[in-house]
């Protein structure tokens, strides 16, 4: 079952993605921080997240949130801003569902397009995106909670592709 994310849903769904972070990006981020630190900065962002919009619709769950989905507009298009699945999970098509929700979400608002930026050193999420049709248009280095990463850019010019 997806579902918008609601209030009491934000500790679950900052743990996960502490989770998620601390299994995927050990090459991306210090292990003291992702270990440590980012756990109270990923609360903190959905706690704000929360206060600032209590019912945001770009925001997905699926079942007891063993994955969500994150998106805003942004220009007339959807930015995923993070899709995270719990390990315990992976392989049974919750990404894939999310996306799809978020999608037909977006097409509702009169959103065009969406993209994505993926971190280099998750090259699981590379395949996946590209078989969903993701178009890589640029790649850089940006600031991730005070650290630099090499991320990569995905677009896709038209949502549909995702529904």
């Amino acid at each position: 079952m997806i579902r918008p994310a609601r209030p009491p849903d934000e500790a679950a769904i900052a743990a996960l993605h502490w989770a998620s972070w601390r299994t995927h990006y050990r090459a991306v981020l210090p292990a003291d921080y992702l270990d440590g630190q980012l756990g109270a900065d990923l609360a903190a962002q959905w706690r704000d997240r929360f206060i600032a919009d209590p019912t945001p619709d770009l925001i997905l769950v699926a079942g007891e949130i063993n994955g969500f989905i994150a998106g805003f507009a942004r220009q007339g298009t959807l930015y995923i801003e993070n899709l995270h699945v719990a390990v315990s999970h992976h392989g049974q098509g919750i990404g894939r569902r999310l996306l799809s929700e978020l999608a037909s979400r977006a097409i509702a608002q009169g959103l065009q397009g969406a993209h994505l930026e993926v971190f280099d050193a998750n090259t699981p999420a590379f395949g996946f995106y590209h078989r969903l049709g993701g178009i890589i248009t640029s790649r850089q280095t940006a600031p991730v909670f005070g650290h630099d990463a090499a991320e990569t850019r995905f677009d896709w010019p038209d949502l549909a592709a995702l529904l």
